[in-house]
């Protein structure tokens, strides 16, 4: 089923997403929510009812392969991988009818960063979408998804 932005989400995807985060965040130590999960737990105390997806990420030097498989193990499925390692990883797992991006963040200088990728990478580095964060700004608070609580972005980032 397609979901479009007008379209407001079904409530069994807003458990199963908040559900999901809750669990990753239990499997990668050290994540947190971003982008819309992060705007929702922040500001609706859940999913946004308009999202289709749910993102999370994870500083590059608290990321191990290992968490990955734990993932696998409970029941997640490998829909995506982007990028390699060291630069510009995006792993996109899928369970209970919902995707959860994870984006590793690097470290530049004073910044952190993580990429996304057009194309589906195909083209490599020229379908990079780089966004950078000031590290000053970039805190994780606590906050809430559903009934789970979970750690987060801050708004300032």
């Amino acid at each position: 089923m397609e979901i479009k932005n007008t379209e407001e989400i079904p409530i069994t995807f807003m458990k199963n997403g908040a559900k999901n985060v809750a669990e990753l965040q239990q499997i990668f130590i050290k994540s947190f929510a971003i982008y819309g999960t992060a705007l929702g737990s922040l500001r609706e105390k859940n999913i946004i009812k308009y999202d289709k997806d749910t993102d999370m990420g994870i500083l590059e030097e608290d990321f191990k392969w290992s968490q990955l498989t734990y993932a696998i193990q409970k029941g997640f499925r490998i829909l995506s991988i982007f990028g390699n390692r060291h630069y510009g990883l995006e792993i996109s797992l899928g369970r209970n009818g919902v995707k959860t991006d994870i984006m590793i963040f690097y470290k530049d200088g004073n910044k952190r960063f993580n990429c996304l990728w057009d194309n589906g990478g195909i083209n490599g580095k020229s379908d990079e979408i780089r966004h950078e964060y000031n590290e000053n700004l970039f805190k994780v608070i606590d906050g809430v998804l559903g009934e789970y609580k979970i750690k987060t972005l801050g708004e300032d980032y």
